[in-house]
């Protein structure tokens, strides 16, 4: 029902008086809102705070990360250890990985393998300009030809025809000698009678002492030749030899210090020069190579953790790239000096034999489980 409108000419509103029977309505219906209103907004408030210190507040660093020292080497994600294990991270290495280089400068004359040439041991990968070098060993390779002919003729004697070529000059020698000793004898037995002079004698003297000592000589060279050589001429022949073998090999030497050649069986990783280009001692190497059948992860352990590892632990290996599929591996090293920045120790761990490795390449990020056993 709508009240009616005061009458006109009525009395002021300030006037108009309330009963308290009129007033008690109206006071037990706003009680109860008020109460209402004031645990509605505790109870936001409340919520508000837990919400906010959800949003804002940043979770808890893991352990290992909090102790970690500034400037370490962020390590990959890893789920807890299980108990009797060592987690860490690291990357993957060859195990032969060699950055190859120049004992000397030179300008590059050819280059023999290209980013992923597979090489053996012995293979010439790049060369320098050499002609001085190849033509100093030509020359000394002659000489040492020369020499062991030498010696090869002193060792087997002499040869038939000329053992008959020195029996034939003894005997001629010998006859002219007996000829002239002859002549002396009757140049002596005229001279009394006048029939020579003593200059004529003096002469035939002279000459059959001549004769005599050319028929010696001959018997002596063929009695030498009969003999053989003596052993002083082959000693001294045998040292000709020699020098000249070490010559040849200081030559060898010089020219292979112009030759880069792969002291392993590996995959070539890089090749940093090109045909006609100068290179020196102060450059970067100039090929890098690596054996990828052979790979290891070599991971930083802190040092409490580290003295739990041993060479020959089990471990699993987890390559970031390839997570689907872990391999087998075993610890080989464990690092004698300890890093002083990061407090760690490095540990390396080899891929098992056998591992299917064609897709893993080196200094791709893995993480190892160690399986550390208590050690006497």
């Amino acid at each position: 029902m709508t009240a009616s409108p005061p009458p006109a000419g009525g009395p002021p509103l300030s006037r108009l008086r309330l009963s308290e029977a009129d007033r008690q309505p109206e006071q037990r219906s706003v009680a109860p809102r008020s109460v209402a209103l004031a645990i509605g907004l505790v109870a936001l408030g409340a919520v508000s705070a837990w919400l906010a210190r959800g949003l804002w507040q940043a979770p808890a660093a893991p352990e290992d990360a909090r102790s970690a020292p500034a400037g370490a080497e962020a390590q990959p994600l890893a789920v807890a250890a299980a108990p009797g294990s060592v987690l860490a991270g690291g990357r993957v290495e060859s195990s032969a990985r060699r950055e190859l280089a120049f004992g000397l400068p030179g300008v590059v004359a050819e280059v023999h393998v290209a980013r992923g040439s597979q090489v053996h041991a012995g293979d010439v990968l790049v060369e320098l300009q050499a002609d001085a070098e190849r033509a100093d060993q030509a020359q000394l390779q002659a000489a040492l030809e020369s020499a062991r002919a030498r010696l090869a003729e002193l060792r087997e004697g002499a040869r038939p025809e000329e053992l008959d070529q020195a029996r034939r000059d003894t005997e001629a020698a010998q006859a002219r000698a007996q000829d002239a000793k002859e002549k002396l004898t009757q140049a002596t037995a005229l001279l009394p009678s006048g029939s020579t002079t003593r200059a004529q004698v003096l002469e035939a003297q002279r000459t059959a002492e001549a004769e005599e000592a050319k028929a010696r000589s001959a018997q002596a060279k063929q009695a030498l030749l009969e003999k053989g050589s003596r052993k002083t001429a082959l000693d001294a022949s045998e040292a000709d030899v020699q020098r000249a073998k070490a010559a040849l090999a200081q030559a060898q030497a010089r020219l292979a210090q112009r030759r880069l050649v792969a002291p392993v069986d590996g995959t070539v990783l890089e090749v940093r020069v090109h045909t006609g280009e100068a290179t020196g001692l102060d450059v970067t190497a100039p090929v890098v190579l690596a054996d990828l059948a052979h790979l290891e992860v070599k991971v930083d352990v802190a040092e409490a953790k580290a003295t739990l590892v041993h060479v020959g632990d089990a471990a699993e290996i987890t390559v970031e790239a390839l997570a689907e599929q872990p391999f087998h591996g075993r610890v080989t090293d464990v690092g004698l000096e300890a890093d002083r920045q990061k407090g760690t120790l490095e540990v390396t761990v080899a891929f098992a034999d056998g591992s299917e490795l064609s897709r893993v390449r080196p200094r791709m990020a893995a993480r190892v489980s160690i399986d550390v056993k208590p050690h006497p």
